[in-house]
């Protein structure tokens, strides 16, 4: 702080690394009609990709159900994990990169049997509540008599 400078920003943007922030920026742009990036920017690009993005996904990783706690939501990692395979084979066949891959699928397996469970749960609750709910009826009627 000298000369009453204050220091430059931090090296991330929210949660995201700034290489990061800019890659999907990037991303977006080009999705958005603003044609393709400058081969350099596109290099420099897929380098921050591999050498920044992917690691720091990697990094965070938290096995669990609460997507709250995920470094990306699901629909980043598909999009992410098209990318990658459809330009970067490679990377896409990298261990860090089959852990996130992983990860998530993992993840929509889990979530697909929870469901599955709650559906085959509420399946057989059902017909039981309508059961009792006659035979409740029945003895209701059988007072009457």
């Amino acid at each position: 702080m000298k000369d009453g400078k204050k220091r430059g920003a931090p090296s991330t943007v929210g949660a995201w690394p700034r290489s990061s922030v800019c890659f999907y920026c990037t991303m977006v742009y080009g999705e958005n009609g603003g044609g393709r990036p400058h081969p350099v920017t596109g290099r420099s690009l897929n380098k921050a990709l591999v050498r920044r993005v992917i690691p720091w996904i990697h990094r965070r990783l938290v096995f669990t159900m609460d997507e709250a706690m995920w470094p990306i939501t699901l629909e980043q990692f598909r999009e992410l994990d098209q990318y990658l395979a459809e330009h970067l084979p490679r990377t896409h066949k990298d261990d860090a990169w089959e852990t996130v891959a992983y990860f998530f699928k993992e993840m929509l397996r889990q979530r697909d049997e929870w469901q599955r469970l709650e559906k085959m749960e509420k399946d057989v609750v059902e017909p039981v509540r309508l059961c009792e709910c006659a035979s409740e009826a029945v003895r209701h009627c059988e007072s009457w008599l």
